[in-house]
């Protein structure tokens, strides 16, 4: 599982019915023992499933979990969800220039305000629509929408 990889499986199993729920996780073992996942679809006959996760699965990170219960997209509770306020933020990144500052890992962040704070998010370069580099003596710029967390 390589990073922003998808891997396909073709898998033969007993018919479930309707996909209500799946539990997903790794055993720790190995080399990287964490894995941030994103999302998984499976595919049954014409039917697709989503199921959207965005968090770690680490003994370390989150919550420690490294299984976690999804519910497909559909399936999620239909409570309205009110429509937050949108704000426009410009994000620079400085990594150091000492030797060995950089990271190839994906970098998350979370802003946190005094009325709200985003979810979890990915750093990319949108202006190329690649990962960003986050190599030593790097300066990265961001420009993105999110939910107005206030000040």
């Amino acid at each position: 599982f390589d990073r922003e990889s998808t891997v396909e499986f073709d898998l033969k199993a007993v018919d479930v019915g309707k996909i209500k729920k799946i539990n997903i996780g790794h055993d720790g073992k190995g080399g990287e023992q964490q894995w941030f996942l994103k999302s998984i679809a499976i595919e049954k006959n014409d039917e697709l499933y989503t199921f959207q996760a965005n968090r770690w699965l680490s003994e370390e990170k989150d919550d420690q979990k490294t299984f976690i219960d999804l519910l497909p997209d559909e399936q999620k509770p239909s409570t309205p969800v009110p429509i937050k306020d949108q704000a426009n933020y410009i994000i620079t990144i400085i990594t150091s220039s000492e030797k060995d500052a950089g990271t190839d890992s994906n970098v998350l962040m979370t802003l946190f305000g005094d009325k709200d704070q985003t979810k979890q998010f990915q750093l990319i370069n949108t202006k190329q629509g690649a990962m960003a580099s986050f190599e030593s003596g790097t300066i990265n710029e961001f420009e993105m929408e999110l939910d107005d967390v206030g000040n």
